[in-house]
């Protein structure tokens, strides 16, 4: 894409097209064919509002009710709504299947996160209409055509890194995952976005309980969880360094890239030499697969942003440790805090 369609697309109000729909900005007041613009363009038959505060879904076919709720959409600067997709082939799962999957995964990510779900989250609900907590709406046009739309809040996914302060934010939030038995499963750069002044995790769909071996990006997954979902030693060791170099090539082939994926290598094979029962490898790793995401998120964010090595590299090598790994993300955030005030100390 050219540098000028990027401004236009900019300018339009759509943010991008992702695995699972098209991602606009709402509200009319940003310039351009914006979601609200989108909608308001075609005459409403009626919508359905998923809320979080509800366990069925509130209709508004009134067009007192389609417009009240339209001017409401009108009013809203900072979010986001995500048109979904027609089938995919690839899960065959129809647009409703994957919509409400992803508000039920919204749902128990906001009740996992309690009373930090407003500061951690991008997911939280939309507030203002009715007393509502609205995550998502179908909307039924008079056409007969069917939109399934999922709300978030307005982030930024490309900025500056400051590293110290990415870690630190991410863990915080890791902590009260962990807290709640839950885990990420997905932590890669893809899916850490800024928000205001905090960076965020985003796209909960691999989440889940420690002992369900969910799977998210493979260049950032610890090889010990293929193993223990049956994969042979060689095959699991071999994952990260194929997956490296079908997304990222320049990656793949650094002396950065290199020398984590030895050292892991290394560290597998002193492991499963000792422990080869999976049950005890689960009991062991089952907290620390989060952990090793964040520090392998790390190891990308020096070869993208160019970060210190010197810096970061030993710091990124204490979060991936797979001989002495981190059980706990709170134990990771004092690891982090530790020695980022102590490289501090002795660099000044």
């Amino acid at each position: 894409m050219t540098g000028m369609a990027q401004t236009r697309k900019h300018k339009t109000g759509f943010l991008g097209e992702g695995f699972h729909g098209r991602t606009y900005r709402l509200s009319y007041n940003s310039r351009g064919n914006t979601f609200y613009k989108h909608v308001k363009a075609h005459k409403i038959d009626s919508i359905n509002l998923y809320v979080a505060n509800k366990e069925e879904t509130v209709l508004l076919s009134s067009n007192t009710e389609i417009n009240d709720f339209m001017k409401y959409l009108h009013s809203k600067t900072d979010v986001i709504a995500k048109i979904f997709k027609n089938t995919f082939y690839y899960t065959g799962m129809t647009p409703k299947q994957d919509f409400e999957n992803e508000i039920s995964t919204n749902k128990e990510i906001i009740k996992r996160y309690g009373k930090n779900a407003n500061k951690m989250l991008t997911v939280s609900p939309i507030t203002g209409f009715n007393n509502l907590k609205i995550q998502g709406m179908h909307v039924i046009l008079m056409s007969g055509k069917e939109l399934y739309v999922a709300f978030g809040t307005e982030c930024r996914n490309k900025y500056a890194m400051d590293a110290d302060k990415f870690l630190v934010e991410i863990l915080e939030s890791l902590v009260i995952l962990q807290a709640a038995n839950y885990q990420h499963n997905d932590i890669k750069l893809d899916n850490i976005v800024l928000c205001d002044s905090r960076y965020k995790l985003i796209d909960w769909g691999q989440a889940g309980p420690f002992d369900d071996l969910n799977f998210g990006e493979m260049m950032y997954t610890d090889p010990i969880k293929w193993y223990l979902k049956g994969a042979p030693m060689f095959i699991a060791k071999s994952v990260m360094q194929v997956s490296s170099g079908i997304k990222n090539s320049g990656y793949r082939s650094s002396e950065l890239f290199s020398e984590i994926y030895s050292t892991i290598s290394a560290e597998i094979d002193t492991v499963l030499n000792t422990v080869k029962d999976t049950k005890t490898l689960l009991k062991m790793y089952r907290k620390t697969f989060d952990i090793f995401m964040v520090g392998m998120t790390l190891v990308h964010a020096i070869h993208t942003y160019k970060l210190n090595a010197h810096k970061y590299l030993p710091l990124a090598k204490m979060l991936i440790s797979i001989k002495e790994p981190i059980h706990s993300a709170a134990k990771a955030l004092q690891t982090v805090k530790k020695y980022l005030k102590t490289y501090k100390c002795d660099s000044q």
